[in-house]
């Protein structure tokens, strides 16, 4: 996949801030460099769109909807195997990485929130991976509310920079990379739209710690990158 345009520094905060980089305009979920809790954060505020149908729903997580109802709860959360399973239960495609799928250390689940009337409201797919040196998370979400909306946002450890990459699934993201002190890439992300549902794919590495030839613990020397884009690369529809 071809990168476009990189960018980086306190200049590049600056125009970021203020919405003024003509290379954002290009992706459709853009994120933007904001101050906030004497911090600096990149956040992504996703356009939703319209809601999908509604009439795909599996009959069990319908069920399983109305049984935590009666509980006096507005949402569940039930394991699942893949995006592929959780796209058969809501009956809406979902992008899904084989790559991250080879990864054996994994959480897999699918969170379900309902108004008081039994209608689902909106869904998470949260995907988490760790590979030792760092941690993947893969989450997709899908709205049937059309006043639902969500904010991700990302606290920057010291500095950041920012490109434009197109997706395995003919997406085109913008994809940040936050740095520390000691300019050690420590994580990565990116949010965007992509059919019926908004996903995010973060990377990190702070708090990460490899073994070394002696058998001894030492921090992480970063997110691998290349292994980031391999990411964005896999990610194809289900079914």
């Amino acid at each position: 996949m071809k990168l476009r345009k990189p960018f980086c520094g306190i200049a590049a905060l600056a125009m970021l801030a203020a919405g003024a980089l003509s290379v954002q305009a290009a992706a459709e979920t853009p994120g933007v460099v904001i101050e906030r809790d004497g911090g600096s954060w990149v956040e992504f505020a996703p356009e939703w769109g319209e809601p999908p149908a509604r009439d795909g729903f599996d009959a069990a997580l319908l069920r399983q909807a109305r049984a935590a109802q009666k509980e006096k709860g507005r949402a569940f959360r039930r394991e699942v195997g893949s995006a592929a399973e959780a796209a058969e239960l809501l009956g809406v495609p979902l992008l899904h990485s084989e790559l991250l799928e080879t990864y054996t250390d994994s959480q897999k689940r699918l969170e379900v929130c309902c108004k008081p009337s039994l209608a689902l409201q909106n869904t998470t797919l949260d995907l988490q991976y760790r590979t030792g040196e760092c941690g993947f998370s893969l989450r997709a979400e899908i709205a049937w509310d059309e006043d639902y909306r969500c904010r991700y946002d990302y606290v920057i450890p010291d500095r950041t920079e920012s490109f434009l990459y197109t997706t395995g699934a003919g997406q085109e993201v913008e994809v940040f990379r936050l740095l520390d002190e000691e300019g050690r890439l420590v994580r990565m992300c990116t949010v965007f739209r992509y059919g019926d549902a908004v996903y995010q794919l973060y990377a990190w590495s702070d708090g990460c710690s490899v073994p070394d030839g002696e058998g001894k613990y030492r921090p992480s020397d970063g997110v691998p990158e290349e292994r980031f884009l391999r990411v964005l690369d896999s990610l194809e529809a289900t079914g």
